[in-house]
């Protein structure tokens, strides 16, 4: 079994205002140093996991400035998550994406209430 890193740098501009914005955001400021958080984080994995086994997931509309940021990652490997999520649906959905052999989107997820008392709930492979 092969190991891989998720590295997740989704941050929104909000936390660091006025350092950081929504086209800036924290992630891309040198606030430990002089690089930026995202290439220092993927800097430690150097040596532990080859880069092509690295995956950075971000906001779509900072997919470009992410690739720039870190140019050791293959380009196919930094994703734009389909809308803002928490870490467990981000690791998820990346997941999904990386090991489904496909570069295709998943369908946006949907809230739901369960499964009924006493059935199974089903989840269609993709």
């Amino acid at each position: 079994m092969s190991q891989w890193a998720a590295v997740l740098a989704g941050g929104s501009g909000t936390r660091f205002w006025p350092l950081s914005t929504a086209a800036h955001p924290k992630q891309f400021l040198p606030l430990t140093g002089s690089e930026p958080l995202l290439a220092q984080a993927v800097r430690r994995l150097d040596g532990l996991i080859p880069s092509e086994r690295i995956v950075v997931v971000t906001a779509r509309n900072l997919v470009e400035a992410t690739r720039a940021l870190v140019p050791t990652i293959p380009p196919t490997n930094v994703l734009g998550e389909p809308r803002a999520a928490s870490t467990a649906p981000a690791l998820a959905w990346a997941t999904q994406r990386t090991f489904s052999g496909s570069r295709v989107p998943p369908p946006p997820l949907r809230r739901s209430r369960g499964p009924p008392r006493g059935r199974t709930l089903r989840i269609p492979r993709p």
